[in-house]
């Protein structure tokens, strides 16, 4: 009897990666002809490529991981201009499709991970029990992994958690709320701790006089489509003192955003860090403690944070591990 394949994509907004995926052994996912395709046609189009490209003659079924609200399975992506639908992808290539959010599939990825794929922030002592994870990316994604005796479940993914409010813990950050509230009503922890935020903060410090703007780097801010890169650069290439207050200011939110998401999902099992921004400054939030310290300081369980494993997920592909494995368990 053939052994069944699969179709594994991870669908952003300008890009989709795919791969055919089957199981080895001891039925982990192994992931072949992993291929990067623009999404300018929509998904349908990319698909279709890649399968004629990857010689994939009989697919037994497929599982996309998306970045954005799946509902009924049907995701459509406003700002991309176009939309997935599992019985209209199944009408066009005869094999069953499901949809999952992203951050379902980057929680369902991390048990097929290995210890190459963490750097470890703080070692903690794992325990049997619930884990968290929390991904920095454009947005701010949240999730929560039940276990269940045997194995983690992912409970709640696809909700919308970055939206939760923003909870000041200090002075500068009780001033940092006053001011975002005057610009956006409402502060949710999204405004604060992801790659859009990050403007958010630099105007914080520049306007309330907290730090000085020097001017070629208000030059560059002017002219980038995307201020994120320019930040990075300023910070941690040009030493730049406004920069790096913004990324100490970043990841102190950040860290009291996780510990806040370890203790409602009293996650002995560890707190993972995904999405795209961490990775490239690991080092850096290890050894400046700033996260570490917001993590945990949650008195009056401080000895229960100190207990929690925090690594930080540097695998990129882990989303479409995730795909891929939930493919399997189909």
């Amino acid at each position: 009897m053939p052994t069944p394949i699969y179709l594994a994509g991870d669908i952003g907004g300008t890009n989709a990666r795919f791969a055919l995926v089957s199981a080895d052994a001891a039925g982990r996912p192994v992931l072949r002809e992993v291929r990067t395709y623009a999404t300018t046609n929509g998904v349908m189009e990319a698909a279709a490529q890649f399968l004629k490209e990857a010689g994939a003659t009989s697919v037994s079924g497929g599982v996309f991981s998306i970045a954005g609200p799946v509902v009924d399975g049907r995701c459509h992506m406003t700002n991309a201009g176009w939309t997935v639908d599992e019985t209209e992808f199944e009408a066009q290539f005869n094999f069953p499709l499901r949809l999952h959010n992203d951050m379902v599939a980057n929680a369902a990825g991390i048990a097929h991970l290995t210890p190459a794929d963490f750097q470890v922030l703080h070692v903690g002592k794992e325990h049997a029990g619930h884990r968290a994870l929390i991904a920095p990316g454009t947005g701010l994604g949240k999730a929560i992994l039940a276990w269940d005796g045997e194995q983690h479940r992912v409970v709640v993914a696809a909700g919308e958690g970055g939206h939760t409010d923003f909870g000041s813990r200090n002075a500068t950050e009780d001033a940092l709320l006053v001011y975002l509230r005057g610009k956006f009503g409402r502060v949710s922890a999204e405004r604060v701790a992801c790659g859009r935020a990050l403007p958010n903060l630099y105007h914080f410090l520049k306007d309330t006089g907290r730090a000085q703007e020097p001017q070629w780097l208000r030059a560059e801010l002017a002219g980038a489509s995307d201020p994120a890169p320019v930040l990075f650069a300023a910070a941690f290439e040009k030493n730049e003192p406004i920069a790096q207050e913004v990324f100490r200011l970043f990841a102190g939110i950040l860290g009291s955003e996780a510990g806040n998401l370890a203790l409602t999902g009293m996650a002995v099992g560890g707190c993972y860090i995904g999405g795209g921004i961490i990775p490239r400054i690991s080092d850096w939030l290890i050894s400046s403690g700033h996260f570490l310290e917001a993590f945990l300081d949650k008195a009056p369980h401080r000895v229960l944070m100190e207990g929690i494993p925090v690594r930080i997920i540097t695998n990129a592909q882990t989303a479409l591990i995730g795909a891929a494995g939930l493919a399997l368990a189909t």
